[in-house]
């Protein structure tokens, strides 16, 4: 092979390598931002809730229910929240969340947590984990996890959440 000839393929090769780095390069995720810890507290009313006794237990019933409420950040943003999810009396509870924020920027969650009575039969005790699944504007790609405690006062129908997470941000 001619000098000529190598330097030809060795250029070709280059410029191949060259466009397959910049491809791959394109096709995977750019984190936009370092994970970011927030606290808030999440203030809900029940708009909406059945129960039915499931009848093994005295007290045990399983239902569903919906709410509608305020999230107040550490920071002073604060976003409108809606939850819909499903409960156990004796297990605990699985509910979505929407926070829509003043921008009209979203943030979807997954809730999992326990409920435990008191010697007060009018408050419960909650505690559990969150998950953002899914997010737009401001919020598009979000990932990540949280925890919360919480209580529900059952007299007044209203329910308080505090709330730690950590999320990143990634954009493809």
């Amino acid at each position: 092979m001619t000098a000529t000839k190598r330097s030809e393929r060795t250029v070709t090769v280059c410029a191949l390598v060259g466009i397959l780095v910049v491809v791959s390069w394109l096709a995977v995720p750019i984190t936009l931002a370092a994970a970011e810890t927030v606290k808030f507290r999440t203030v809900l009313v029940f708009t909406k809730m059945e129960r039915i006794p499931v009848g093994d237990l005295e007290g045990h019933t399983v239902g569903i229910c919906e709410q509608t409420g305020m999230s107040s950040y550490e920071n002073g943003e604060t976003a409108l929240i809606i939850s819909r999810g499903t409960f156990d009396s004796m297990v605990g509870m699985e509910t979505y969340c929407v926070q829509i924020f003043e921008d009209k920027s979203t943030q979807w969650l997954k809730i999992h947590g326990t409920c435990k009575p008191t010697e007060d039969e009018n408050v419960y005790l909650f505690e559990g984990t969150l998950e953002f699944t899914s997010g737009t504007g401001r919020f598009e790609g979000i990932k990540g996890t949280g925890s919360f405690t919480g209580k529900h006062f059952g007299i007044c129908r209203v329910v308080y959440f505090d709330c730690t997470a950590s999320y990143t941000l990634t954009q493809h």
